[in-house]
């Protein structure tokens, strides 16, 4: 069993300097709306379940930087304004300026909580684009070089519009209280995004559900769940990681759902668009990204 190719020839300080989760700020958010009479389906994935939104088919790229709590949350940001507008509005939300900009966050690539990133977006974010391209205003850079965390309130010079152009704004960030929230809000508003402990094992999976196995505890680590099923008997949830296609099984991976496998279930979270200026921006939202 080896690293994946993502991984290969990594040290194991190379390795942890990718886990970037703090828990600041996450025991504060209120509680989200939950049904305790609708039901949901014994699997589900948002894939499928909204094809037009090419974000949530998008496997993001965090480079050599701890910026997985930038990553996970503008992810779900994006997802969740295609979601919320029927694929009419479909941003790439810049990771890079949450994590250059957000600093109520944490230290850009030296790690960061997700949960403030997620109430950061009522003061607006760009969008932005994948890693190594030059796509949108602020397009993400900096896994380059993370040394280069310097928070820059312009576009690139190429880019057409103006930042403000481009700003997206998010409501309320709120955390999901147990297993069948979790569900059942991935069914109604689309991926959240959690944090989980990180094991030595975890970085050589490749398929099936992950279960820790062997390894101490590396640090914590910013997800973006958007699924969930049975695999051979064993209930799970689909993620997707931000350390490109090459990956675990192309960006993705499983882990046992209800039990709580290495805290995944004990921070889970979403945040609910500002339909409105959603819509308006929607006119102005420059090229795809995806």
């Amino acid at each position: 069993m080896g690293l994946n190719d993502r991984l290969g020839g990594m040290s194991n300080p190379d390795l942890v300097s990718l886990l970037g989760s703090t828990d600041d700020g996450a025991y504060d958010l209120p509680d989200g709306n939950y049904n305790p009479y609708l039901q949901v389906p014994p699997q589900f994935d948002a894939r499928q379940n909204w094809f037009q939104c090419g974000s949530i088919q998008f496997i993001r790229d965090q480079g050599q930087c701890g910026s997985c709590w930038a990553v996970s949350t503008a992810s779900i940001m994006s997802d969740r304004l295609c979601i919320i507008t029927n694929g009419v509005y479909q941003p790439y939300v810049s990771d890079q300026y949450v994590t250059t900009c957000c600093t109520d966050c944490g230290n850009a690539c030296q790690g960061g909580t997700p949960f403030k990133a997620l109430q950061y977006w009522q003061q607006g974010v760009p969008n932005g684009g994948p890693y190594g391209s030059t796509c949108g205003c602020q397009p993400y850079t900096i896994g380059n070089d993370p040394s280069q965390s310097s928070c820059s309130q312009n576009c690139i010079s190429q880019y057409p519009l103006t930042m403000d152009q481009t700003m997206s704004t998010g409501g309320t960030a709120y955390k999901l209280k147990h297993v069948q929230h979790a569900m059942q809000d991935l069914m109604l508003n689309g991926p959240f995004v959690t944090r989980f402990h990180v094991y030595s094992d975890f970085f050589y999976y490749k398929s099936g559900v992950y279960t820790h196995v062997w390894g101490s505890n590396q640090g914590d680590h910013a997800v973006r769940v958007i699924g969930y099923g049975t695999e051979s008997g064993k209930p799970y949830w689909l993620v997707t990681n931000s350390w490109n296609v090459s990956w675990g099984d192309n960006g993705l991976f499983k882990i046992l759902r209800g039990s709580n496998e290495c805290g995944i279930e004990d921070l889970m979270s979403g945040v609910y668009p500002n339909v409105q200026a959603a819509l308006y921006k929607e006119m102005s939202q420059g090229p795809q990204c995806f």
